[in-house]
C-alpha cells in the first residue's frame, strides 16, 4: 500500500489547529478548513515539481528537517515570486483575507516538508530516493486539489511535473472534506491518526495485520489500551509536569565485555533493554525495530535541554550500548497533542537529537546510533485527555535496529 504524503501532512494540522487559527485570524473555522484543503495539495504539488527539478535547498530540508526554517522561507523556495499569486488565489477560493491565507500557507508548508522529512529519514532515502518518493505522490495530489481552486496555470509554470499535475487536475474532485462529528469540524484527530498510521504501517511492514494495542516495542499503532502498555506505574510531578515512574525493586546487572555493573530498578529502561539485548531468543523486529521508552529522561519545559536528573539513565544506557558493540539504535522523540503539531514535531526531533548527542558524548561509538526522529504527537502510549496520559506521551525512546 502506497504512502500518502498529503494525508500525513494533514495530520499535523489538527482540529485544534483549525480552531486556534480561526480565532487568531478572525476567520470562520470553515474558511480555515477550506483554505487548508487547497493549501496542502498546492504546496505538495510545488514541492514535487521543485524537487524533481533539482532544488538542492528543498532536498536538504527533507533530508535534515525544517529545524528553524520558517514557513515563509519554504514557500519562497517552492513558489518564489509566485508566492503572492498562490496566496491571493487561496484567499479567493476560501473566502478569507489575503493575510489569513498567507498565515495558513506558512503553517502548511512546514507540515508538508516535515511529513516528507520524517518518511525520508525513517526509510534512509538518499537524494534519488527522495525524488522518486515524491514523484510517486502525483496521483494522490491530482485527486486532492479542489475543483475551483484555479491553480492549474501556476502549477504549469513550475516545471514538467507541475505541468503534468496541472493537466490531470482538470475536472478533479474536491479535496475530501471531513464531516462534523459531535460538534467538532474535521474528524477528531485520533481517527485521522488511526487511518494514516494504518496506511503507514502497511506500507512499511507489508500487508500483515497490525497490532490493535499499543506496546513499547511498536511505534505503528494508535489505540491506547492501558492493559497492553508495558510501562511501569508512576505519577505526575506537580512541579515539573513530568511523569515519574516507579521502576521497581533494585537489581544488579553485570554487563558483558567488561562494560561494568549497573544498579537499576527491575522495571527501568536499562533492565528492559539489557534483557532484550542479552536474550538470544528475543529477535529484532526487522520491519519496525523494537522500542523502549525512557523511564528517567526529561527536558526543561518547552525546550530540548536535558535535565540533570536525566543524566544517570543516559549514562547507564551508554554503558549498555557499549557493552553490545554490534547493536545499532535509533532515538525517537514524542510529545503530547497540545499546541501546534508541526512545532511539536520539530521540538521532538531536537530532543531526540539532544539525547543522541549526549550518548555519543558518553562514548557510544559512531555508527551505533543510526538515526534520530521526531514524531511529535504520533504514537501516543497514554490518554491525551488526561494530565497523566499527556505526561507519559512527552517522552523519548530507544529503538533497537539490530543486535
Amino acid at each position: 500500500m502506497s504512502f500518502n504524503l498529503l494525508e500525513v501532512a494533514k495530520n499535523y494540522l489538527s482540529s485544534e489547529f483549525v480552531s486556534k487559527t480561526a480565532s487568531s485570524l478572525g476567520e470562520s473555522e470553515s474558511g480555515v478548513e477550506k483554505a487548508l484543503s487547497g493549501a496542502l495539495p498546492a504546496i505538495i504539488s510545488g514541492l514535487i515539481s521543485k524537487v524533481q527539478g533539482g532544488s538542492g535547498g528543498l532536498i536538504g530540508l527533507i533530508k535534515n528537517g525544517v529545524s528553524n526554517t520558517s514557513g515563509a522561507n519554504i514557500l519562497q523556495q517552492i513558489f518564489g515570486e509566485k508566492t503572492e499569486t498562490i496566496t491571493q488565489t487561496l484567499a479567493g477560493f476560501a473566502g478569507i483575507k489575503s493575510s489569513s491565507a498567507s498565515s495558513i500557507l506558512q503553517s502548511a508548508a512546514p507540515a508538508a516538508v516535515t511529513a516528507a522529512s520524517t518518511y525520508a529519514r525513517d526509510n534512509h532515502l538518499d537524494t534519488q530516493g527522495i525524488i522518486s518518493f515524491l514523484g510517486d505522490q502525483k496521483n494522490f495530489i491530482t485527486n486532492a486539489i479542489p475543483a475551483g481552486l484555479g491553480i492549474t496555470g501556476l502549477l504549469s509554470s513550475l516545471g514538467p511535473i507541475g505541468s503534468k499535475i496541472s493537466d490531470a487536475v482538470s475536472g478533479s474532485a474536491h479535496f475530501p472534506r471531513s464531516k462534523t462529528i459531535g460538534g467538532n469540524k474535521w474528524l477528531p484527530v485520533i481517527l485521522v491518526l488511526a487511518v494514516v498510521l494504518l496506511a503507514w504501517y502497511l506500507f512499511k511492514g507489508g500487508c500483515n495485520k497490525p497490532d490493535t494495542t499499543v506496546a513499547v516495542s511498536n511505534d505503528s499503532t494508535i489505540a491506547v489500551d492501558k492493559t497492553a502498555v508495558t510501562l511501569p506505574e508512576g505519577k505526575v510531578d506537580s512541579l515539573t509536569g513530568d511523569y515519574v515512574y516507579n521502576t521497581g525493586a533494585p537489581i544488579t546487572i553485570q554487563l558483558p565485555n567488561n562494560a561494568g555493573t549497573l544498579n537499576v530498578g527491575e522495571q527501568s529502561t536499562e533492565a528492559a533493554l539489557f534483557r532484550f539485548l542479552s536474550d538470544n531468543s528475543l529477535h529484532v523486529d526487522t520491519a519496525k525495530g523494537n522500542w523502549f521508552n525512557f523511564t528517567g529522561v526529561s527536558f526543561k519545559t518547552g525546550g530540548a535541554t536535558i535535565t540533570d536528573a536525566s543524566l544517570t539513565q543516559l549514562h547507564n544506557l551508554a554503558l549498555i550500548m557499549k557493552a553490545f558493540p554490534g547493536a545499532t539504535f535509533k532515538i525517537g522523540g514524542y510529545t503530547d497533542n497540545t499546541g501546534d503539531s508541526a512545532n511539536n514535531v520539530t521540538l521532538s526531533q531536537k530532543r531526540a537529537e539532544a539525547v543522541a548527542a549526549k550518548l555519543s558524548a558518553e562514548g557510544v561509538k559512531a555508527g551505533q546510533i543510526t538515526s534520530t526522529a521526531g514524531y511529535g504527537p504520533l504514537y501516543p502510549v497514554g490518554d491525551n485527555s488526561t494530565p497523566e496520559g499527556r505526561a507519559i506521551n512527552r517522552r523519548v525512546a530507544v529503538n533497537v535496529k539490530s543486535k
